[in-house]
């Protein structure tokens, strides 16, 4: 009896303490014998509520939806939720009436997928919301969030499937210019385009093939494109005046990469890579993060171009880590180029030396709509200008001969920022200025390359 009391009472007190560490009280030096197992469970707590933001998604499986779409009990009581970033992932554990999970600091201002998986670990559906009559989006845009905002409700989550696998179709739309993500329609458009690579995926997070959604196994596996594009002219100019680049009807394709990551152990990687059958023309033996022979160059394409990746299966070989063979169902490829985010720049000269490029953001098919909110989409961005033979100039500074014989501090580029003061004061427009590109990591996991000639 003593024994079962004592049981008893270190476990009410083990909850008590529990619980308390987790609203953010502090108990340094107060351990009332607890072992190390529940110490280290309240480390945990501790860790999560300060990785926390002030953002909470919620929603419930309950309510009466459509009978266009299957319930979640048609397909299995829900879970577990996970949340995954272009670069993060996590597995949360909910109830099956409702859900309501904290958006964590490193997940705020990313995209964010949420995918359902049910009671016997199969994907019940992931998040989908319509964009236009042709697109969907299959990530929360938490790069912009409404100031003030807290929760999101996405209210009843209904259960259906497309072509490429299940999705989980929430009452509630939050991304809209009023609403909690206040993207305007030109940019959530964009947004699903672009994202159509990573949104294939989750819809069928099985890409060793081995019957078990890849997230419960503590990974994930994500390929990616980073496109080199010559999309204009760069102006004549003179010695003192603004002018603007023209950018060309036809984007031209200058190269391609494909990027495999396996978070999160193996995101650098070597690892053989074979394309979809329908894609005939020259390409790379292998790809890997940082890897130079990654950087598919085809000079076979139209007009002496490098013919864009296609659609289809790309398999991976990473039976040399362990991870098997990686199946990607790569869909948007066409999308992706024609929608992709450039830069229209002006350039500000005086006494002919370049002084300042300012710009707007828009979208290479939509050229004519209203500019693009960069902070919404760029992480960063850098500048490098050449003259006929080497580099002159780079944003983010060096030391020559690596830059040039122009030598500065540098400086970073935000996607908020609209312009850049040249950080040197004898940059000559005519001689040092050939070639401008512009390098960018937007905040859907995107490398592009973007470069105007004279």
């Amino acid at each position: 009896m003593k024994k079962i009391l004592l049981n008893k009472y270190n476990t009410v007190a083990v909850l008590s303490v529990a619980f308390l560490v987790y609203c953010g009280l502090s108990f340094a030096g107060f351990n009332l014998g607890m072992t190390g197992a529940v110490k280290n469970t309240i480390k945990i707590l501790e860790t999560n509520k300060r990785n926390q933001s002030n953002l909470n998604i919620k929603g419930n499986f309950t309510g009466t939806g459509s009978s266009s779409v299957r319930k979640s009990d048609a397909v299995g009581t829900i879970k577990k939720i996970a949340v995954i970033t272009y670069n993060w992932f996590r597995v949360e554990n909910i109830n099956s009436t409702d859900f309501s999970i904290p958006i964590m600091t490193n997940e705020i201002g990313k995209p964010v997928g949420l995918v359902f998986i049910d009671d016997q670990d199969k994907v019940a559906g992931c998040l989908q919301i319509v964009a236009s009559s042709t697109d969907t989006l299959n990530l929360l845009p938490l790069t912009k969030v409404k100031d003030g905002v807290t929760q999101i409700d996405l209210q009843l989550i209904s259960f259906s499937t497309d072509t490429y696998g299940n999705i989980a179709v929430p009452e509630y739309d939050p991304v809209g210019a009023d609403k909690e993500i206040p993207f305007s329609q030109d940019e959530k458009i964009l947004a699903a385009k672009i994202t159509k690579v990573l949104g294939s995926i989750l819809k069928d997070p099985d890409i060793n093939n081995n019957g078990i959604v890849d997230f419960i196994e503590n990974r994930f596996f994500k390929i990616g494109f980073r496109y080199g594009l010559n999309v204009g002219q760069l102006p004549a100019g003179g010695t003192d005046g603004t002018y603007s680049a023209t950018i060309d009807p036809v984007v031209t394709l200058n190269g391609f990469r494909i990027d495999c990551k396996i978070f999160p152990d193996y995101v650098n990687n070597s690892l053989p890579i074979t394309f979809p059958a329908t894609y005939t023309w020259t390409h790379g033996s292998y790809t890997g993060h940082e890897n130079s022979d990654s950087l598919t160059q085809n000079f076979d394409g139209p007009g002496e171009g490098t013919v864009p990746p296609v659609d289809g299966e790309y398999i991976v070989d990473a039976n040399s880590i362990g991870c098997g063979t990686l199946t990607f169902n790569v869909v948007g490829q066409q999308d992706a180029v024609d929608s992709i985010l450039i830069l229209a720049p002006t350039f500000h000269i005086s006494g002919g030396k370049l002084q300042k490029i300012s710009w707007v953001w828009k979208a290479y098919n939509n050229l004519a709509g209203d500019p693009i909110d960069g902070s919404a989409f760029v992480d960063n961005l850098a500048i490098q200008i050449s003259g006929e033979t080497s580099t002159s100039y780079n944003s983010y500074g060096g030391v020559p001969p690596d830059v040039g014989y122009h030598n500065w501090a540098g400086t970073t580029i935000s996607g908020s920022d609209t312009e850049h003061v040249i950080g040197v004061n004898n940059l000559d427009w005519a001689a040092d200025c050939h070639g401008i590109l512009f390098r960018y990591d937007d905040k859907f996991g995107n490398r592009v390359n973007v470069s105007f000639r004279k």
